[in-house]
């Protein structure tokens, strides 16, 4: 009991920790039970969640828990497939490993959903609003088997800065997937302070990485910028909303560092 409350306490920093790396390590499986379980879901790829991910790794590493020796880490990637992703959780749940890990919001609702009836406890990371997603009540004391971090960003000190770089800026594009609760939760707030700095919200779906294109283009000719914030299918296919906007000059803003210029994933 006392190793699993250790390796929580460590996915739990390592949901914090980022490094600058972007592939993924490869790891081998052992048929020794007696190695401690760890399986990780991931909702899709770009930059911040693979980050994210090897930071749990690397924060594993310095908890003592390395692969190959004392852990089992099976990986899966839902590669931004809802159904995909409960299907790798149900899989997961019923192979009973020590922890499964979910990055982000829709991986840890997976998880949730597939351990309800069990003790395996979850830890999440880059999860924007936990009570919204339903992954907790309340957020300094979770009552059941999940817990983890957020990787909320104030909004207003974000559009705050977006005017003093921008101040003429009144209109501004927001791509988001309705499927997606944090990209809707933080909608709804920008909604709500807009008008305190003078900004319209212009907003344009995407519900997968492969309507980004579309959803670009129809903000184009309507906003004086863009806003991306943590919505995956937007963040996956960053680079082709970059391009776009170079072309047509429009500003491109967005919350998560990790993010290059014309980068595709």
């Amino acid at each position: 009991m006392k190793k699993i409350i250790i390796l929580i306490i460590g996915l739990t920093l390592g949901s914090l920790a980022y490094s600058d790396v972007n592939q993924y390590p490869t790891y081998d499986q052992s048929e020794d039970k007696q190695l401690l379980r760890i399986d990780i879901i991931q909702t899709i790829a770009h930059p911040a969640l693979n980050n994210t991910y090897r930071g749990i790794i690397d924060q594993l590493v310095l908890e003592g828990f390395v692969a190959k020796k004392n852990t089992e880490i099976r990986f899966a990637n839902a590669q931004g497939d809802v159904s995909l992703s409960n299907q790798i959780a149900k899989k997961f749940a019923s192979g009973e490993p020590d922890v499964i890990v979910a990055i982000p919001t829709q991986a840890a609702q997976s998880a949730v959903n597939a351990t309800r009836q069990t003790n395996i406890p979850v830890v999440f990371s880059s999860v924007t609003d936990p009570i919204d997603a339903g992954l907790v009540k309340d957020l300094s004391q979770p009552s059941t088997n999940v817990t983890g971090v957020s990787n909320f960003i104030n909004l207003d000190e974000q559009l705050v800065l977006f005017k003093q770089i921008l101040p003429n800026l009144k209109r501004l594009g927001f791509i988001y997937s309705p499927g997606e609760v944090n990209s809707v939760r933080i909608l709804k707030s920008l909604e709500k302070i807009a008008s305190k700095y003078d900004i319209e919200i212009i907003t344009s779906v995407a519900a997968k990485t492969t309507e980004v294109s579309g959803a670009t283009n129809k903000l184009i000719e309507k906003v004086d910028a863009i806003f991306i914030s943590n919505d995956n299918n937007a963040l996956a296919a960053f680079g082709v909303i970059t391009k776009i906007a170079l072309t047509a000059k429009i500003p491109v803003f967005v919350s998560d560092n990790q993010c290059k210029e014309g980068e595709t994933f």
